[in-house]
């Protein structure tokens, strides 16, 4: 399916696994390049070959290893996404909820407001 996106940038939480990886796939398939943030180093990596193995979209893909439940680590993903592509044109947030175990998670949408949000994911 053609969704007129190459060339475009995108955010990915929960991007190393599940709904995320299977998103970014499918971002970078259609030629969207492709931030992917999660907590484990070696899944990112995991999922960076993952995604880039699919297809061949000439988009590109970079982890970013961050916990969201820390605002500096919310601003590492946005300003390395910044920083490699230049504009952020879609987030897509799919790790769970808003509290993780007591500890309130800082969403991307509302510590940067600003930020061109085409599509939101909140699984329950």
């Amino acid at each position: 399916m053609e969704l007129e996106l190459s060339g475009k940038t995108a955010i990915v939480t929960g991007g190393s696994a599940g709904i995320g990886l299977a998103t970014a796939k499918a971002l970078y398939r259609e030629g969207v390049s492709v931030a992917i943030a999660a907590r484990n180093p070696e899944r990112l990596e995991q999922a960076v070959s993952a995604i880039q193995s699919f297809y061949s979209s000439g988009g590109k893909v970079i982890p970013i290893s961050a916990d969201l439940t820390q605002a500096a680590d919310v601003d590492k993903v946005v300003s390395t996404a910044l920083g490699q592509f230049g504009q952020i044109d879609i987030l897509i947030k799919t790790f769970l909820g808003s509290c993780i175990n007591g500890i309130a998670i800082i969403p991307l949408h509302k510590a940067y407001p600003k930020l061109p949000i085409v599509g939101l994911f909140y699984p329950r």
